[in-house]
């Protein structure tokens, strides 16, 4: 089993919009957005959303597995928009997903990463937990009640420091 990163710009826009649409049918509760709003946009907003630089496709053994991102919000480079295909979690993607975050984040000359992890996805908060991050304090609740905890770690910049090994329980 082979983990590949592949950078959004690279892949084809249809390949990112398969895999966004398939994590808000199976996760909604984890994302800011919905199944239904998502499937209405049409190709010109798809193309647009894959060509960021810091949006990530995660591979096995030639699989589109799953998707991530890091982006500027004002100063602040946070992880968003993190998902894995439920059969393929736990073989090493959200781990190679944050070390394409790190990695561009240190080339950039962050000293930080962010996150934002919703308090109910407890599997979420111990992987992140697993590659350094730790909660800063901050946390945010929804108008639905959901709770995001917000989580942070250094980022070595110039070389960057990935994120945690994997362990045999994961």
């Amino acid at each position: 089993m082979h983990v590949t990163i592949t950078p959004a710009p690279s892949a084809t826009w249809e390949r990112y919009r398969d895999l966004r649409l398939a994590a808000l049918a199976e996760s909604p509760e984890m994302f800011g957005s919905t199944l239904r709003r998502e499937s209405a946009f049409g190709d010109d907003v798809w193309r647009s959303r894959s060509t960021h630089p810091g949006a990530f496709i995660a591979s096995i053994d030639g699989e589109d597995v799953g998707i991530g991102g890091v982006y500027d919000m004002s100063g602040r480079w946070v992880v968003n928009g993190v998902w894995v295909a439920p059969d393929h979690r736990g073989q090493g993607a959200v781990d190679a997903l944050m070390v394409a975050c790190v990695d561009y984040v240190s080339s950039r000359g962050a000293d930080t990463i962010h996150l934002g992890v919703m308090e109910s996805n407890p599997r979420g908060i111990a992987a992140y937990t697993r590659l350094g991050f730790t909660p800063d304090g901050a946390s945010e609740t929804f108008p639905d009640g959901r709770i995001e905890i917000m989580m942070s770690r250094p980022v070595a910049t110039g070389g960057a420091e990935h994120p945690g090994k994997r362990s045999p329980s994961d």
